[in-house]
């Protein structure tokens, strides 16, 4: 390595190459789809066409299930509680 205050030069040689982020992947498919209902599950929050939070149905169904169950769920921005 260099000495302080000099940069140390990397090479593709001396780097090992990491693995590929499965989300990349994720979101590739995502652009290659033609479907028109597609939805993107990628990094972020979803909102529908207005803008507005879109909640996935599931997040709902465990919501429902656990006030149900009279468990403590936490407000969250996700269930709107």
């Amino acid at each position: 390595m260099g000495s302080a205050g000099s940069p140390t030069m990397f090479t593709a040689e001396v780097v090992p190459r990491a693995a590929e982020d499965p989300l990349f992947g994720l979101m590739a498919a995502y652009k290659k789809d033609t479907f028109d209902k597609k939805v993107d599950l990628g990094i972020g929050a979803y909102r529908d066409d207005n803008a507005k939070p879109w909640v996935l149905p599931v997040v709902k169904k465990v919501d429902l299930v656990s006030y149900i169950a009279g468990a403590d769920v936490t407000d969250s921005d996700y269930t709107g509680r």
